[in-house]
């Protein structure tokens, strides 16, 4: 689980920092004050460190004279042990990119004593239990770089694998319509399935995650039809790809035929259409933002999901039944997520609530504290929502 996160100079994030008490927590706050680059800032640190390639600095920074390099620390509870990972990529000054190392490190803490676990200096990276300092090329993560070269009895080893699972199942959803297309070609979907089998390669199609779920996890797939179906959201009553065989069109000359795979559902009894089977196209913005949503918690597996306004052209009702959704499978998978929405905040504890600002053009984000934790619980039970109570807080 995430318990802290602290960024430095990522876009508007130039010194932000926050804590993290429960497994699903909602950043709230008015438009533009930064809460997707918050998300956007860890999914950056996280993707970067795992991959062995170049750190990544495109757009990160919010301008070139902005002191020093773009960071971001944080600490990951996991077994009872709590990591903290700090990465610092590159300085970009006002002449420009420099050339300089990425700075890493990863400390544990375990009974009250804490240990480094590796640390990158300019000569290299120091591991413990090793007298010899690894080299690796300046401004390639050294994370990563570890991860395949430790043998499992190293002592480093099991912690890098703790960590690098965590760090590997950060992802970020924007949640946009690009994500639904209809009709899925056969060798667009064989190409993906073999990245996604040899290198765990995931998807942002939500067909190719159905089609996957149907033909080779079909426990996982009748889990997702009874999330949906009448004993959980009540969207659907079912879902199936079908193959269907269509020309190949646009082409000058006579082409074969090319098999194609589109998922169809069938509405609940109290939805319209009720009785058919639709493709995509056919369902609500709103149906097809929940099937996407909940499709992408089961099917991605991930350790932390940053996702921006799940509430978007959803009903209350159902965003209720979808947000207690995401609270019972939080245990498995943390959620962040963004929402300016008053709706959302009724439907949320006030320990799960994260308040982004904006001062003079810096986010800051903050959790209440254990006085306004007190005065919005008593105000729950005696007067009003949350939403209300925090619109009626001056100071929030």
């Amino acid at each position: 689980m995430l318990r802290s996160v602290e960024i430095q100079n990522f876009r508007s994030c130039l010194n932000t920092s926050f804590g993290l008490d429960t497994t699903l927590s909602a950043l709230c706050g008015r438009n533009g004050v930064g809460k997707t680059n918050v998300l956007q800032a860890i999914e950056w640190a996280c993707s970067t460190a795992v991959k062995v390639d170049r750190a990544r600095l495109i757009d990160v920074v919010p301008n070139l004279t902005s002191p020093g390099g773009t960071s971001l620390e944080m600490e990951i509870e996991l077994d009872g042990g709590r990591y903290r990972y700090r990465f610092l990529g590159p300085s970009v000054l006002a002449s420009g990119l420099r050339a300089d190392i990425v700075t890493e490190s990863l400390e544990v803490r375990s009974n009250g004593a804490a240990k480094t676990i590796f640390q990158r200096t300019q000569r290299g990276l120091e591991v413990i239990g090793r007298s010899e300092t690894i080299r690796i090329p300046r401004l390639t993560p050294g994370f990563a770089v570890l991860s395949s070269l430790l043998p499992d009895d190293d002592p480093a080893a099991l912690h890098i694998e703790k960590v690098g699972r965590f760090l590997k199942g950060v992802r970020y959803y924007s949640l946009d319509d690009s994500a639904t297309e209809h009709l899925v070609t056969e060798q667009e979907y064989a190409d993906w399935k073999l990245r996604y089998q040899v290198e765990g390669d995931l998807t942002s199609s939500l067909s190719m995650r159905l089609l996957y779920m149907q033909e080779e996890d079909p426990e996982l797939f009748n889990e997702l039809r009874g999330l949906l179906g009448a004993d959980g959201l009540d969207l659907v009553e079912n879902i199936r790809v079908v193959t269907l065989e269509t020309p190949d069109l646009g082409m000058d000359v006579p082409t074969p035929k090319v098999k194609r795979f589109m998922p169809v559902f069938r509405p609940s009894r109290r939805m319209g259409g009720a009785g058919g089977e639709y493709g995509n196209r056919r369902l609500s913005t709103g149906t097809l933002r929940a099937i996407q949503i909940v499709t992408s918690m089961l099917f991605d597996r991930r350790s932390l999901m940053l996702m921006e306004q799940p509430e978007d052209s959803i009903h209350p009702g159902l965003l209720e039944k979808l947000i207690d959704l995401l609270r019972t499978y939080s245990s498995d998978t943390q959620v962040l997520f963004t929402t300016h929405s008053p709706a959302v905040l009724d439907m949320l504890r006030p320990e799960e609530v994260l308040l982004a600002t904006a001062e003079e053009g810096a986010t800051q984000v903050r959790r209440l504290t254990s006085e306004e934790m007190e005065r919005a619980k008593d105000f729950l039970a005696t007067e009003g929502v949350l939403s209300e109570f925090l619109e009626a807080q001056d100071d929030l």
